[in-house]
């Protein structure tokens, strides 16, 4: 039996993340127990040592601490694997994703393809001392083009967080072209936000986003997205834990660029 933390089940990317780990678990004739920590970092230490009490052959953790509070927590010797990382976690096997250069590609087609020049970030809150990496991508592409980055708004990682910090971008004097928002969730508030706004995307106002679940395909109009790769890096998490990968290991996935309608372009089409 394995062990599997998340911030938010509700959160369509950790739903599907959670049973892609689950498929790949019970192909290594393992079953799967998962638990939410509410994004709350003490109630996240609370069940990360509850469960490396009981009788579990590993735990795959998606935590939200710096490596300096995560290495405080004690495992009794539970075999740990941490996923969602951007860059390698100090003292553990980690899984991640290219998530910088995936936001730099959506709003470099933005930029390149569709001549966007004020690309609004809508994005969570962070305390970390150096810009999260979805944020350093949309100033890189930017940087490229020589142009100032555009506007930020900082909002909860939700719908109601998207649909808020959308509110806010839409009533400035000067509105931007195209919102990149940073999660599915966010931009499914943000599209809800247009509409109410009696704004067509992408006719008025493009979105984009990042993560790729199923939910980014089915809005309307369908999104253009940075997909995360959800299958391969599961199967690459129970491995890890399974396999008695050495701390440190670090596993890195490509995302891809999905376009569809949302940007402005009429057909749908992946690169990576």
């Amino acid at each position: 039996m394995l062990g599997l933390v998340l911030p938010d089940i509700t959160n369509p990317f950790f739903a599907e993340y959670a049973r892609a780990i689950e498929v790949a678990a019970a192909a290594h004739g393992y079953l799967l127990v998962v638990a939410t920590s509410d994004g709350n970092d003490a109630q996240e230490s609370r069940i990360v040592n509850d469960l490396a009490d009981r009788h579990l052959d590993g735990l795959i953790i998606s935590t939200l601490r710096t490596p300096a509070d995560f290495r405080a927590t004690r495992f009794r010797g539970r075999r740990t694997v941490l996923i969602n990382c951007s860059t390698p976690f100090t003292g553990y096997a980690a899984v991640g994703r290219a998530s910088r250069d995936g936001a730099s590609l959506l709003v470099d087609h933005l930029i390149s393809v569709h001549g966007h020049q004020s690309i609004a970030l809508i994005i969570g809150e962070s305390s970390e001392p150096v810009p999260e990496p979805r944020e350093q991508g949309w100033s890189d592409a930017f940087h490229a083009h020589g142009l100032p980055p555009g506007p930020i708004v900082r909002a909860s990682f939700s719908r109601r967080g998207g649909y808020e910090a959308a509110l806010r971008l839409l009533n400035w004097p000067t509105r931007p072209g195209a919102i990149f928002a940073a999660s599915d969730q966010l931009s499914t508030g943000a599209l809800k936000a247009t509409r109410e706004a009696g704004l067509r995307c992408p006719e008025d106002i493009a979105v984009v986003s990042y993560d790729g679940t199923t939910e980014s395909e089915y809005c309307w109009p369908p999104l253009t997205v940075a997909r995360q790769p959800i299958k391969p890096m599961a199967e690459a998490a129970v491995s890890m834990v399974l396999n008695l990968t050495p701390a440190d290991a670090y596993q890195r996935f490509d995302t891809e660029l999905v376009i569809r309608e949302s940007c402005g372009c009429a057909r749908a089409a992946v690169t990576s």
